[in-house]
Order: C-alpha cells, then structure tokens, then sequence
C-alpha cells in the first residue's frame, strides 16, 4: 500500500492500555467501511484500500454499532436547498455533503474525481458571492438628480 493511501485513514492517536499498539479508528472511518462490504465490493479488497486487515473490518460488519451513517442527513439538506430556489444554497449543501463524504474515507480512486468536484462547487460559490458583493457595492451608489440639459434635450 501506498503512503498516499495510509494517509486517508481517519485514525485517531490515543492509545489506552488495552489498545496500546493498536490504530483505533472512529466511528466513521468504520461505518464507511462497512458501508462499501454492504454496498457489494469484495472485504478483501475494501481491507485493502483502507489498510485493515480482513478480521478486523469483518467484525466490524458483525458489530451492530458500526451502521453506516444514514445517507438521508446530507441528502435531505441538498433536497432543501434545492426546494428554497437558491442556486447558492444548493451549491453550499453539495460542497458539505462531498466534504463529508471525503471526510468519510472515499478510496483512493475516488479522491480525484471528488477533490476536483468539490473544487468545482468551491469555485461556483465564489463566483456568486463575487456577484453578490459587486452588485452590493452598486448599490451604494446614489444616484444623481437627472438633468436632460445634459443630454441635449
């Protein structure tokens, strides 16, 4: 495995006496894992990715405290911003939704496609509060009385 690879596990360094030795990873690192075994790819090929080893991912499956977080959390906020109209609002749930979902652990063939992505939204979002500035300096013009003579009439 890659360094490239062991960097994307979410590992959290303490160590207690009966873990001492040990990676103990969060609670979120697991639920993805057990999520890719249950959304169909092979356990030996998920331990791979992420760099654990067979047993350990299978009991986390047989851990009924390791349940994938429920995808509706993000989804739901996407679904709202979109039910408000708000192009920016939309675009601020996708940025959060694909952070977590880089957050989360995605393999590392999946990092680029979702860096670059979340990339995209980052730019759309600073397009529109560009926007948003420049028309608010705009409108702290006042305006001038208007004067025909000026214009030849």
């Amino acid at each position: 495995m890659t360094m490239q690879g062991r960097l994307l596990h979410a590992v959290e360094p303490t160590e207690s006496s009966e873990t001492r030795g040990k990676p103990h990873y969060s609670d979120v690192f697991k639920a993805n894992a057990v999520s890719r075994v249950k959304g169909g790819q092979a356990i030996a090929q998920v331990a791979r990715d992420l760099g654990v080893a067979r047993n350990t991912l299978k009991a986390w499956i047989g851990d009924p405290n390791t349940m994938p977080a429920a995808p509706s959390s993000t989804s739901d906020a996407v679904l709202e911003a979109a039910r408000t109209g708000s192009r920016k609002a939309v675009l601020i749930a996708l940025r959060d939704e694909i952070a977590g979902k880089i957050a989360a652990g995605v393999t590392p063939r999946d990092l680029p496609v979702n860096a670059r992505l979340l990339h995209e939204v980052m730019r759309e979002i600073e397009a529109i509060e560009h926007g948003e500035r420049q028309e608010h300096d705009l409108s702290a013009i006042p305006d001038a009385p208007f004067d025909p003579r000026e214009l030849g009439l």
